[in-house]
C-alpha cells in the first residue's frame, strides 16, 4: 500500500501549510517533529542559523537575526521530487504549468511579474521558482513571504 504525502495549503502573505511567517525555529521544528515526524537541518552548514530543510517534507524555513521565520519555500517538482502535495487555491501547484499558476497570480493581484526565473508577487508575498530552466512550462518551487506595503 502506497503511503500518502502530506498536503500543505500555500497561504501567500502567511504561510505554507502550519509553517507560518513569524513562527520560532524551535516552533517550525516542533511542527515538523509533532505533525510530520520529520526533522529539521541546516539549509547551509556555512550559516546554520539562517534555514532549516526537512527533506521529508520538501519545506524550507528562513529565519531572520532574531530567529522569526520569514520566508517558507515548499520544494517540488523535477529539481526535487514530490515528497508532499502542495494546494495553490485549491489547485495542485506540484506539476501544474506555468501559465496556469501565473493566471490564478493575475486574477488576484495587479503586480504580477514573470521572467526566466518564475513568477513574483510582492504585494501578495508569493513566488514561484524555475530551479532548472523553464523549458519544462512547470515551476520547482514555491515561497510565501511578507508582502511588500502600499503596493
Amino acid at each position: 500500500m502506497e503511503e500518502s504525502r502530506p498536503s500543505f495549503e500555500i497561504r501567500p502573505g502567511e504561510a505554507i501549510g502550519p509553517f507560518a511567517l513569524g513562527m520560532t525555529r524551535d516552533e517550525a521544528r516542533e511542527v515538523a517533529r509533532r505533525e510530520f515526524k520529520a526533522e529539521a537541518r541546516a539549509w547551509d552548514s556555512t550559516a546554520p542559523e539562517r534555514a532549516d530543510f526537512m527533506p521529508d517534507l520538501g519545506i524550507v524555513v528562513s529565519y531572520d537575526a532574531n530567529g522569526r521565520c520569514v520566508d517558507v519555500e515548499a520544494q517540488f517538482g523535477c529539481a526535487f521530487g514530490n515528497k508532499s502535495t502542495f494546494l495553490f487555491f485549491g489547485n495542485e501547484l506540484n506539476w501544474m504549468k506555468d501559465d496556469a499558476v501565473l493566471q490564478l497570480c493575475k486574477d488576484r493581484w495587479p503586480d504580477v511579474a514573470y521572467g526566466f526565473t518564475g513568477i513574483d508577487v510582492p504585494s501578495a508575498g508569493f513566488s514561484a521558482i524555475y530551479y532548472d530552466v523553464p523549458s519544462d512550462g512547470v515551476f520547482c518551487a514555491a515561497s510565501v513571504f511578507r508582502a511588500a506595503r502600499g503596493q
